[in-house]
């Protein structure tokens, strides 16, 4: 089987037996090994995947649960929490064993997150916030194709420190462009009205501002072609659709929808970064729903009997939304 195979067929299992795995321990075995053997590594080999390598600059003994060779160095570590368990308050661990290693890269997981570190900011010392996050709840494909940078067959230090160093720059000249090109202040719009038109602000040229750039990004940046391979969507997720629009009717909102292999996302402006909620239909007939939190840091995936549920989480809707639109 490809990675692609592997990753659903692990997360199908995630989403039967997260309830059930109660020890860090289990989590290691059920979750975390099978992931690592995906990427080609030889978790049984103790010279390739060490466990329990030490990484103790403080003589208490501290031992990091995973460690990654290549070439007889340690190219990444791996810190498990147990499934259930919130990833930021373990970051501070991880950054020490950081510390204590000479591996470029460290991952934080509770089997079903996997947090990436490096140290971009200060060489050395490990970056406060992760560069990558992999949720195995979203598999889409450009998660995928992150992740698999990190295989073994795969795993290049300068290339991958390269492509996301490509990538936090894309991101900040997106905050930058959607900040002060496609939600511009209104300070800026009389700015662009001056030098344009030689006049002053008035309140019709925000919106023939608007408009306007929405028309030149349909012109550079036409939407991606179909292909056979597209996932089909059902009634349910165009039923979720469609409610999310009603809800968000009053507000100045252009949802569209797209979607993965994995899950079905309703976002605003047809980005998928500004998602509003992503819906899952597992297998055994449940619905879950994922709202973003705290600017997109994390999220949460709750359990609803049916599509129409979500008129009664409008409240919800609403805030995700005003999340995406302040992107």
């Amino acid at each position: 089987m490809n990675l692609i195979e592997d990753l659903d067929n692990l997360s199908t299992k995630i989403e039967n037996m997260k309830d059930r795995i109660g020890t860090e321990e289990a989590t290691k075995n059920a979750f975390v090994l099978p992931l690592l053997l995906s990427l080609g590594y030889d978790v049984y080999n103790p010279l390739e995947v060490v466990p329990e390598m030490a990484c103790d600059i403080s003589n208490k003994g501290d031992r990091v649960d995973y460690a990654i060779f290549k070439d007889n160095n340690p190219v990444m570590i791996v810190e498990c929490k147990q499934c259930s368990k919130e990833l930021a308050p373990f970051v501070p661990q991880l950054s020490k064993y950081y510390v204590a290693t000479n591996a470029r890269f460290a991952v934080l997981t509770n089997g079903i997150e996997y947090w990436f570190f490096a140290d971009f900011d200060k060489t050395n010392l490990m970056d406060a916030k992760p560069f990558f996050i992999f949720d195995m709840n979203n598999c889409d494909s450009k998660g995928i194709e992150l992740l698999g940078l990190f295989s073994k067959n795969s795993l290049d230090e300068l290339k991958i420190i390269e492509r996301f160093r490509e990538i936090r720059l894309k991101d900040a000249l997106s905050c930058f462009i959607n900040s002060n090109i496609m939600c511009p202040s209104d300070d800026f719009v009389e700015f662009v009205a001056k030098s344009a038109l030689g006049k002053g602000y008035d309140k019709t040229l925000h919106s023939v501002y608007k408009s306007t750039i929405k028309s030149l990004m349909g012109d550079f940046i036409p939407s991606p072609p179909q292909s056979e391979e597209t996932p089909i969507i059902n009634r349910s997720e165009l039923r979720a659709y469609e409610i999310v629009k009603d809800i968000l009717k009053g507000y100045d909102s252009n949802i569209q929808y797209k979607k993965f292999k994995s899950y079905f996302t309703v976002n605003q402006d047809g980005s998928v970064w500004r998602w509003i909620i992503r819906l899952k239909l597992t297998r055994d007939g449940s619905i879950r729903v994922c709202y973003p939190i705290d600017s997109y840091k994390t999220n949460e995936w709750v359990q609803i009997d049916n599509i129409e549920h979500l008129y009664k989480m409008n409240e919800r809707i609403v805030s995700a939304f005003q999340m995406a639109v302040s992107l």
